[in-house]
């Protein structure tokens, strides 16, 4: 396989190679409206280091602010609304591009969070549990913005254009430059520079990815990493190890 060979022979990381096929997977899923053919990154092209050493580049709002400017500038309004929900409020691409605003605000002005249902990994926001991201003033602010940019529209897809149109100019090469630039890895990254936000804001002090070591004890790391993980759709807190780094 080409991807397999070109990180054999460094030419590419396993995680770029990995999020690449999961992008194929989707567009599959989308294609066949089924799950029938998927193709195991980490058979494909290997296994990556779980545990994150690096703070995301993303947790710097100001960057962002700069990434996104930078994208309207280009007229690719859409990516720069993802980037901007998936750093305040953990979402995945796909669930910002596939959220009703307009419900999202109704509900941040209601109760103070967001229900994700839109776009999860395996259906699971249409299953019977709540998957409820807290909203500040300002996340009210991001929503009031990106309900505008939605219109009369479900979600943020164009109407002459369907997800796998939509999935492919958000990782077109205009786009991935402007990220590239401004050293951050892609929309994936804003959801670790999220948990990392969380994390300090739930234990007082930095992610371990952030200073090197934790620093909060371990009960207060262990809350915080079931909190996260809830608010970021994963079944287990021991991902969060990808996102804020280890716990030891």
């Amino acid at each position: 396989m080409q991807l397999s060979e070109c990180v054999t022979q460094n030419k590419m990381s396993i995680s770029y190679a990995q999020n690449l096929l999961s992008s194929v997977n989707v567009t599959l899923e989308a294609l066949r409206e089924n799950r029938g053919i998927r193709i195991s990154p980490s058979k494909a092209v290997g296994q990556r280091s779980n545990i994150r050493t690096q703070a995301p580049a993303s947790l710097n709002r100001e960057k962002i602010s700069q990434v996104t400017e930078t994208l309207r500038n280009l007229n690719h309004p859409v990516a720069a609304a993802v980037i901007e929900v998936a750093r305040e409020f953990g979402l995945r691409e796909r669930e910002a591009v596939l959220m009703n605003y307009s419900k999202a605000l109704t509900e941040a002005r209601k109760i103070g969070q967001i229900n994700i249902t839109e776009g999860t990994k395996g259906g699971r926001g249409h299953r019977n549990t709540e998957r409820l991201v807290p909203v500040s003033s300002q996340g009210k602010e991001l929503l009031e913005k990106v309900v505008v940019l939605q219109g009369d529209k479900n979600n943020l897809i164009a109407t002459d254009k369907n997800w796998i149109q939509t999935n492919n100019e958000l990782h077109g090469q205009t786009i991935r430059n402007v990220f590239k630039e401004a050293g951050i890895k892609g929309f994936h990254e804003a959801r670790s520079a999220y948990a990392c936000e969380r994390y300090k804001q739930e234990t007082g002090k930095n992610a371990p990815v952030v200073t090197g070591q934790r620093e909060a004890s371990k009960k207060e790391d262990m809350d915080a990493r079931f909190k996260i993980s809830a608010e970021l759709g994963h079944g287990r807190f021991d991902v969060l190890i990808s996102y804020i780094g280890s716990s030891k």
